[in-house]
């Protein structure tokens, strides 16, 4: 097993611990979460960019590798809706999954059929809005807990840096929707049996 490989197991298992410090809710808590999220995040970068420099690509990376981004990002926007955090709607969480989850069936039913669906770089561009809107909101949050730890205040960013926010959160849901789009339409000919391993 490669490095990069590695790397991308370690975000795997630092997604759930993530989740279980950040709904404990607390200050510290807040901290540690946010600590955790960013050190997953930059194994996102650093086992792609080990993969290609060392010529380790394997199929193994390719498969894990967005399912270790859908399930750090799906997981992390699930938990600030259970969490009530504010900004933070039902529709935009279950627009994030919806696509996820299509784009992963999709992928598996690709991979049934030898093929292996290379990321494009709209779809890596999501990742990095949806997961730097992610360590914002976890940051504001964090802050804001210091200087109050009553979760109704620190669950709200405030104005008016809430509208941004909120602005943002819109914003990387409609991008994660055309990524989808994008993803379907590049890949049309395996929907309709033309392409082939």
């Amino acid at each position: 097993m490669t490095v990069a490989t590695h790397l991308t197991i370690a975000r795997l298992v630092l997604t759930p611990v993530f989740a279980v410090f950040l709904l404990r809710q607390t200050v510290s808590s807040l901290w540690i979460a946010s600590a955790i999220f960013l050190l997953a995040a930059a194994t996102d970068s650093a086992d792609g960019y080990l993969a290609r420099r060392t010529n380790t690509v394997t199929r193994a990376g390719r498969i894990l590798d967005p399912i270790a981004d859908k399930l750090l990002v799906g997981l992390a926007y699930l938990s600030f809706l259970a969490m009530g955090v504010a900004p933070v709607k039902g529709w935009m969480v279950g627009s994030i999954l919806g696509r996820e989850f299509l784009v992963t069936g999709f992928r598996g039913l690709a991979g049934r059929r030898g093929v292996i669906i290379q990321p494009s770089t709209f779809g890596k561009w999501k990742t990095t809005i949806q997961m730097g809107v992610v360590f914002a909101l976890l940051a504001i949050m964090s802050v804001r807990a210091s200087e109050d730890p009553t979760p109704a205040y620190w669950k709200r960013p405030g104005e008016p840096l809430g509208d941004l926010v909120y602005l943002a959160l819109i914003l990387m849901t409609a991008v994660t929707l055309l990524s989808g789009l994008d993803y379907f339409w590049r890949n049309r000919g395996l929907l309709r049996g033309e392409a082939r391993p």
